[in-house]
């Protein structure tokens, strides 16, 4: 189980991808993305950095960057 501190370590720098994008496009996103990661089922844990990542902390950084995702974009509703 990773702590708050570790999970935003991980997640961090999926959040600055996501910004440069949408700065990039030179607009808002209409929608809020949608996050899902998708591992080889054959493979063992493995690392990112110095964090070994099981399915179950997966599921909890996915979870986690959603949230974060969620609370960052506000889409726009057209009427």
């Amino acid at each position: 189980m990773l702590d708050e501190k570790e999970l935003i370590e991980i997640i961090e720098p999926i959040l600055e991808i996501l910004r440069s994008l949408e700065d990039q496009l030179g607009t808002s996103l209409m929608e809020v993305p949608s996050i899902h990661f998708v591992r080889d089922p054959q493979s063992t844990d493995f690392l990112i950095g110095d964090h070994r990542l099981d399915e179950e902390a997966l599921q909890q950084i996915e979870e986690f960057l959603q949230q974060e995702i969620e609370s960052m974009y506000h889409p726009t509703i057209l009427h």
